[in-house]
């Protein structure tokens, strides 16, 4: 912990921030007394000589992790992780210490409630300091992560992390292959990504991803529903288990899919519950940068009258949680548009107004972005839809509707544009839209998910 500050300083002139810190840890309670030597002599070798003591003499107390920090912002931003460990730590002893001497339930009660007390005054420390350009340039941050549409990527550079955003469109007009198509794209660089599938078997989910991957990474003309109804060849199932290794290690290991069955009670009431999820979720992605919800209009349903609820929980777990590595994540909704939006889209050409998502009001004020997809009738064979971006809380709208042709080689999986279906968002997910591929000019219209 500390000694990863050691390190990074020894040998170097006096920097007043880092010897703040150190005045800090060395007079604090909570700091482990094995530091306090150290941060002693420190402190000591800086008052007498100016500079930090030379890494010898931290190699006699520490083990060198090899974990350095050039720049005094992520020096700064360590040092929060590890106020946050020791405390932490502090308040599980202190804890033990109460259950084991407290006498009565009320007794207990009370002093608990006096150390949360006082551990909440004790976190109170900089983080009302102004905050300027020059430092967050250099804090450790997620990049946007992208959808495919390139008008709307080029206006919002991604969703940014530590925001709401929403796909919102009628039944079959394509929001669960986009939220998928997002997915897909972003876990395949590297994104951690958690997939909350509220409506639709996770089995049906992983057989779409794994279609999908083995067509953008090795061209097998092999589709979801292949997948899922089991009508491989024997000689394609070769194929296919050979490749399962690498689909697990460069892909499949960077996402998590789930359905309702892993949502404790408490949602509605606390955000302090979904931190949880996501800290559970980052330990086992060793990350985390997207969690998606399909269909968000189901919490209404699971939980009778809660799911506005539920989503301001989400929300404020979206703007105060962060990754071990200081990273932010993004929450996506795909969200179901009502019957009355999808006639006012029809009269304006596919332009979507908020209200058609107004049947859960919370998701349009959680939202930085909001995507609506439309197709019309006429262009369902041909797999032209209609975007617009309806609310961009950080900058330019896309209020004027933009056709994109979904190129049939590239967005349906081994399949032909006419076993395309429309009737259902959920049933014919493996081939209402098929999945998106990478790869499409804007310029001459294609989707590039």
């Amino acid at each position: 912990m500390i000694d990863v500050v050691f390190f990074s300083v020894a040998g170097n002139q006096e920097i007043p921030e880092i010897t703040e810190l150190f005045e800090r840890w060395n007079n604090s309670e909570i700091v482990p007394k094995v530091y306090k030597d150290a941060l002693k002599y420190t402190l000591d070798i800086v008052r007498e000589g100016g500079h930090y003591p030379a890494k010898e003499y931290y190699d006699m107390y520490f083990q060198d992790s090899g974990q350095y920090y050039a720049s005094v912002v992520e020096l700064q931003h360590y040092a929060k992780i590890v106020d946050d460990y020791f405390e932490r730590a502090y308040i599980q002893e202190e804890i033990t210490k109460t259950l084991n001497t407290a006498k009565s339930a009320d007794e207990l009660k009370a002093e608990l409630s006096a150390l949360l007390e006082n551990s909440m005054e004790q976190s109170v420390d900089e983080d009302d300091k102004p905050i300027l350009y020059s430092e967050t340039v250099e804090t450790p941050h997620g990049e946007g992560l992208t959808t495919g549409i390139q008008p709307v990527d080029q206006l919002t550079n991604g969703f940014q992390p530590g925001t709401v955003a929403t796909i919102a469109g009628f039944t079959g007009h394509g929001k669960t292959q986009a939220t998928i198509s997002i997915i897909f794209r972003n876990a395949k660089k590297g994104k951690k990504c958690v997939y909350l599938s509220l409506e639709m078997p996770k089995e049906q989910v992983w057989m779409m991803f794994q279609a999908r991957w083995l067509y953008e990474v090795h061209n097998l003309s092999v589709t979801s529903t292949d997948l899922i109804q089991r009508k491989l060849t024997k000689e394609m199932l070769a194929k296919v288990k050979s490749l399962e290794p690498q689909y697990l290690e460069e892909f499949a290991s960077n996402i998590i899919i789930c359905d309702s069955s892993v949502l404790p009670k408490g949602i509605s009431k606390s955000s302090a519950v979904w931190v949880l999820l996501y800290k559970s979720w980052e330990r086992k992605l060793k990350g985390l940068d997207l969690v998606a919800h399909d269909h968000i209009g189901q919490y209404d349903r699971l939980f009778p009258d809660e799911g506005n609820n539920i989503i301001k929980m989400i929300t404020d777990a979206t703007v105060n949680f962060q990754t071990k590595a200081g990273n932010r994540v993004v929450s996506l909704f795909a969200c179901q548009c009502n019957r009355d939006g999808l006639k006012r889209a029809t009269k304006r050409n596919g332009v979507y107004d908020v209200t058609a998502i107004s049947d859960l009001n919370e998701v349009e004020r959680a939202s930085a972005y909001i995507v609506f997809l439309y197709t019309p009738e006429d262009k369902a064979i041909s797999q032209e839809t209609v975007v617009t971006l309806a609310k961009h809380r950080l900058g330019t709208t896309l209020s004027e509707p933009t056709p994109v042709a979904f190129v049939p080689s590239v967005s349906i999986v081994g399949s032909t544009v006419e076993q395309i279906t429309y009737t259902d968002d959920l049933s014919s997910l493996g081939e209402e839209f098929g999945d998106f591929g990478d790869g499409g000019d804007f310029s001459s219209g294609d989707l590039d998910i």
